[in-house]
């Protein structure tokens, strides 16, 4: 990584290296609009900084300094002594969940999923001095996310662990070890959640504010649907619709709630499929295939198409495995007995 940063910033113009070198001093902040130019331009130096931001907000969630401050100490530091396997070349953000650098084992652990190296974090963290800027820290927030196709798990400072599903992002403020743990949530998770006395966790998704103690459940609310699902496999939560219609639900263990946007809800007994995700498979419970086709498109990121009208009567029963786009064209000719067709992305099923 020395190499490619330094690299890259002898092929910056002196302003931009001025810039740089500012940034890394603390004396320009990480949102000011010259730097983001910057980053935008260089997006290799773009990943590099978004990894030590990344690295800022995790000691930050430990300690009470200034976040640009952090991040000036982390890039002086990783500068003059970079570790030497950290890989920067293309990909997604190392915000995505899908990117992970490679570490020598016997300095890096993975912080959770989200590619943040918490041993040498931990080492620096101890020599950084802490001074209250509470305002600041309750602002910034780590986001999770997957993409189509993608799923990812993530295990919060407190020992609390969350699966994500496919299309899917989640927000962690950044006071979270200090007892804000209040979530969001667009898409799909599981949360194993540790117990805390006295301080909940809630989750916030589409309509509704999920709040527990200490329990395992699934939030799901993609923007494409009406109704928020909250269903707990094990322990008990409460359930708040912010809609019009407010309404308070406690769940117990193989129960669920269907909360539509209005603030109504609906308690029935949990869909087990509803939890099948984390094991690596899509599970439906005799539904009409229209209703089934979103799920599978985030599943495979593919497009599905129905080319006649008849096929609206077909019904998904099973599971889908996570795997290719072949993989699902199989299943689907298999199941229905149809022809399916490959143009691209867009999958397209023709009856018989």
């Amino acid at each position: 990584m020395a190499h490619r940063i330094d690299a890259l910033i002898q092929g910056l113009t002196p302003a931009e290296q001025a810039l740089l070198a500012d940034l890394e001093r603390g004396d320009v902040s990480l949102s000011a609009p010259d730097v983001q130019q910057l980053l935008t331009r260089h997006p290799t130096l773009g990943r590099y900084v978004a990894t030590l931001e990344t690295a800022a907000a995790v000691v930050f969630d430990r300690q009470s300094e200034s976040p640009d401050v952090l991040f000036a100490r982390l890039a002086t530091r990783i500068r003059s002594n970079p570790p030497s396997t950290l890989a920067l070349g293309p990909g997604p953000s190392p915000r995505a969940m899908g990117w992970m650098p490679a570490m020598p084992p016997r300095r890096w652990m993975l912080w959770g999923g989200a590619s943040v190296v918490v041993a040498f974090l931990a080492f620096w963290a101890g020599r950084l001095v802490s001074h209250a800027d509470n305002a600041r820290t309750s602002a910034r927030v780590a986001t999770y996310t997957t993409g189509n196709g993608q799923r990812a798990t993530i295990t919060l400072a407190d020992g609390s662990v969350v699966w994500l599903n496919v299309a899917s992002r989640l927000d962690v403020p950044g006071d979270y070890t200090r007892g804000n743990r209040a979530l969001r949530l667009t898409g799909e998770a599981l949360f194993q959640v540790a117990h805390r006395d006295g301080t909940p966790l809630t989750v916030a998704a589409g309509g509704q504010v999920t709040q527990v103690l200490g329990t395992r459940f699934v939030v799901r609310h993609y923007a494409d649907e009406a109704r928020t699902v909250v269903a707990v496999q094990d322990g008990k939560v409460a359930v708040r619709a912010t809609g019009a219609l407010q309404s308070v639900s406690i769940l117990s263990a193989r129960q669920q709630a269907l909360v539509r946007d209005n603030g109504s809800a609906t308690i029935e007994s949990a869909d087990p499929t509803q939890f099948s995700f984390t094991t690596g498979v899509l599970s439906f419970n005799d539904v009409p295939i229209r209703e089934a086709m979103p799920s599978l498109e985030r599943w495979y990121d593919v497009h599905l198409v129905l080319a006649d009208r008849s096929l609206d009567r077909l019904r998904i029963v099973g599971g889908f495995r996570s795997g290719s786009v072949t993989d699902l064209m199989g299943v689907l000719e298999l199941l229905f007995d149809v022809r399916v067709v490959r143009d691209g992305n867009t999958v397209t099923l023709y009856p018989k």
